[in-house]
């Protein structure tokens, strides 16, 4: 199954990594990491289901609910 991934959401982590030169997508628990990666979820919930967003992180969708809150 080839994974969905949106443009918006492509372009978003090229931006994010071109300024703080973090890799959003890595499976760390580092506190830079795990800020941008929720802050790009919050601007990701606009525009995309949380269930798309998960999808695109490899997490769940009730991952993407917590960093919303």
């Amino acid at each position: 199954m080839k994974k969905y991934v949106p443009e918006e959401a492509e372009d978003l982590k090229k931006q994010i990594q071109s300024v703080f030169g973090i890799n959003v997508l890595s499976k760390t628990r580092r506190r830079e990491v795990v800020d941008a990666r929720m802050a790009m979820m919050v601007s990701l919930r606009k525009l995309f289901t949380t269930m798309e967003i998960g999808s695109y992180f490899g997490m769940d969708h009730s991952s993407v609910v917590h960093a919303c809150k």
